[in-house]
């Protein structure tokens, strides 16, 4: 009898744990379980809260590569919100043209030399929902170096009144123009401002509103009294104050 209540007592926690398996003891309880006497009710039920996807408009950065007619340069452009960027950048302006003229029975050799280094911020907005490809650009320049001159050398004689002229003793003649300052900027973009995956081309169209340019007028030999033409050079300039802007840009997305 001791034998049998020791191996009762050594199996019994291992028989109790098959029972409550076998008979799952322990019910299960469903979202939708309607108590007695209580009318079914959807706002009962747990409310199921579905997780967000990520936020397009997140923030985003890009590299900004381009070329135009405000030379080459880049861009770095920072996605603030989904409609509005930022672009932080600078431009140069390496140009230099040789060529020739003959007039008049005078033939002359010319020289044209732009150097124009620029720092500028630009905003984009995209305004529209169902075109975020059309975007209205603005912002402000700073050129920090602005020349553009031009020189005249003749290459052979010229007679004039029955005289005979030299190159070296009719002279030569160099007109620079200067444009400094700061210059606001208003324009069009067309394509979207960042690239959906890693690269985009859009595009950019506007101008710059900038200072009065002025000229300095030098000249050597016969052409030195040209510098006299200062005023009614300078005075001429005054009016041409917007400067078209038109680049291709080259979009590499970093973020």
């Amino acid at each position: 009898m001791k034998k049998i209540l020791l191996i009762l007592f050594v199996f019994f926690p291992f028989i109790s744990a098959a029972s409550v398996l076998k008979h799952d003891t322990i019910p299960s309880i469903p979202y939708d379980v309607n108590p007695k006497g209580k009318k079914k009710n959807l706002k009962d039920r747990p409310t199921i809260i579905p997780i967000k996807e990520a936020d397009s408009s997140s923030f985003k950065i890009s590299l900004q590569l381009y070329g135009g007619s405000q030379g080459l340069g880049g861009d770095l452009r920072l996605g603030l919100i989904r409609k509005l960027s930022l672009r932080l950048g600078s431009a140069y302006t390496p140009f230099n043209y040789v060529g020739s003229i003959h007039s008049s029975g005078l033939a002359t050799n010319f020289t044209i030399n732009a150097n124009f280094l620029n720092f500028h911020a630009w905003a984009d907005f995209a305004p529209f929902n169902n075109a975020e490809g059309l975007r209205l650009v603005g912002g402000m320049a700073y050129t920090y170096r602005g020349l553009l001159n031009t020189n005249f050398a003749p290459t052979g004689n010229y007679t004039l009144g029955g005289y005979t002229l030299t190159a070296e003793e009719i002279g030569q003649l160099n007109i620079g123009v200067t444009l400094k300052g700061f210059a606001p900027y208003m324009g069009l973009g067309f394509a979207k401002s960042f690239p959906k995956h890693f690269f985009n081309i859009n595009l950019d169209l506007g101008a710059y509103y900038v200072n009065a340019p002025t000229a300095k007028i030098t000249g050597t030999n016969l052409l030195s009294d040209n510098y006299q033409l200062e005023p009614k050079v300078n005075d001429n300039l005054k009016d041409y104050r917007w400067v078209p802007v038109l680049q291709l840009n080259f979009n590499f997305r970093i973020k």
